[in-house]
């Protein structure tokens, strides 16, 4: 998957699932992430709907609920990838945030959308979504300032 082949990764991840005994859990999350980037949403959503309850300690089980939770939306359920991602809103991680805003924009609740996509904009500003969450304010029509250091809030590190 380095070079970003996922359907060549597929079928390899398919046969080490049956034996990766306590890799399972990457197995399981690296072949739901192939199948979802190789386009078969489907078989995204069918590999990883389970993941929580077979491994609710699992340190993927976030960046899984994101991979199913953009599988779902990709099925056009945006309504059970709101129920999946609204679980892993806090602590607060930017992926899940633009994740949520773009599952309520899906399903229709625009304000919602906005007040997601504006968090991650807003207060994740070196976050690698934040650049994605403005254009989709701008596609919803919002109205999104150009970010510059001077505009930036200044932490008082004395009250931290």
């Amino acid at each position: 998957m380095v070079d970003h082949d996922y359907a060549k990764a597929i079928e390899p991840l398919t046969r080490a699932k049956a034996s990766a005994g306590e890799l399972g859990e990457y197995v399981t999350y690296y072949l739901g992430t192939a199948h979802l980037q190789a386009g078969h949403s489907a078989e995204a959503v069918a590999t990883l709907a389970d993941f929580s309850e077979k491994y609710p300690d699992s340190l993927l089980i976030r960046d899984a609920h994101v991979t199913y939770a953009s599988a779902l939306l990709a099925e056009g359920r945006p309504q059970d990838a709101i129920a999946v991602l609204e679980k892993d809103r806090q602590p607060a991680r930017a992926d899940v945030a633009l994740a949520v805003g773009r599952a309520y924009e899906a399903a229709g609740e625009i304000a919602k959308a906005s007040a997601a996509l504006h968090n991650v904009y807003y207060n994740m500003p070196t976050s690698a979504e934040a650049d994605q969450a403005g254009a989709e304010l701008k596609k919803l029509g919002a109205s999104v300032p150009k970010r510059d250091a001077t505009a930036m809030p200044q932490m008082n590190i004395a009250t931290c």
